[in-house]
């Protein structure tokens, strides 16, 4: 009996230090965002995303989960995206940074 509760405690310790090694190797996203405090957002009531310049280095793929996660959002506060006529317009702009650790 003994030497299966000193089994049990070993792996719970095992697995609680597996969690921890990976949250620790998450490498983490920084997310910026700016408006206009004094605005009224609650008088807007559509939204549409403005044209992303082709010169971008940005694949379509990583620009429409961008626009599908931003429509979510405004979705959820009431907001309905429309091409005609939007309310509101957004611009999408993104900015990657390489980070190398090299360990010896």
């Amino acid at each position: 009996m003994g030497f299966i509760v000193i089994l049990r405690r070993n792996l719970e310790i095992i697995l609680l230090l597996i969690v921890i090694l990976l949250f620790s190797c998450g490498s983490s996203i920084k997310v910026s965002y700016d408006f206009y405090t004094k605005e009224n957002f609650a008088a807007y009531k559509t939204f549409n995303f403005m044209e992303h310049p082709q010169n971008l280095q940005m694949r379509e793929y990583v620009l429409s989960r961008i626009k599908h996660a931003i429509t979510n959002e405004l979705n959820q506060k009431g907001l309905k995206r429309s091409k005609e006529n939007p309310d509101l317009l957004i611009a999408i702009h993104t900015q990657v940074n390489a980070k190398v650790n090299i360990l010896s």
